[in-house]
C-alpha cells in the first residue's frame, strides 16, 4: 500500500537510528503501547496482538509481550532468519513473515530493533516518494 500525499512521513534525521521512545514496557504483557517514532501509532487486532503501524502500514505485531510477528520483504526476512534474529513465521513459514519468541530481555531488545528495521525502511520509502513527486 503506497503512502498518499497526506501521509508523507516527516523528515527523518539520517542519524535517528537508535530506538526512540520504544523500550521493554511496550512489549510488555500489560499491553503494548505506541513506541514514541514519529508517525507510529498501534491498533488492536483480531486475535488480541498490538499492531504497530506508521503511514497505515504495519511495521509488525506483539502478543502479550511473548512473541512479536514482523514482515519484511523475503530477501530480507531470509537474511535475518539465517542470521538467527529472528524464525520464520509460526504460521506462514514461507512469507515474509517472521516471529520472534519473547522470553528474555535481549529477546524483547532484539524485537525493538527488527521493529525499528522496519520501521527506517518504510520512512525511507517515503521519503523518497514523496522527493520523487516534488
Amino acid at each position: 500500500m503506497a503512502l498518499t500525499e497526506s501521509e508523507d512521513l516527516p523528515d527523518v534525521p539520517a542519524d535517528a537510528v537508535g530506538v526512540v521512545g520504544l523500550d521493554r514496557s511496550a512489549l510488555s504483557t500489560s499491553g503494548a503501547r505506541s513506541p514514541g517514532w514519529p508517525r507510529v501509532t498501534t491498533a488492536a487486532g483480531e486475535y488480541g496482538e498490538t499492531d504497530f503501524r506508521v503511514g497505515g502500514r504495519s511495521i509488525g505485531h506483539v502478543h502479550g509481550g511473548y512473541q512479536a510477528d514482523i514482515p519484511f520483504p523475503r530477501r530480507l526476512r531470509d537474511e535475518l532468519v539465517a542470521l538467527g534474529r529472528t524464525g520464520p513465521h509460526h504460521v506462514h513459514p514461507n512469507s515474509g513473515w517472521t516471529t520472534l519468541y519473547i522470553r528474555t530481555d535481549a529477546d524483547a531488545d532484539e524485537a525493538i530493533e527488527l521493529l525499528r528495521i522496519n520501521y527506517d525502511r518504510i520512512v525511507q520509502r517515503a521519503e523518497a516518494s514523496a522527493r520523487e513527486r516534488r
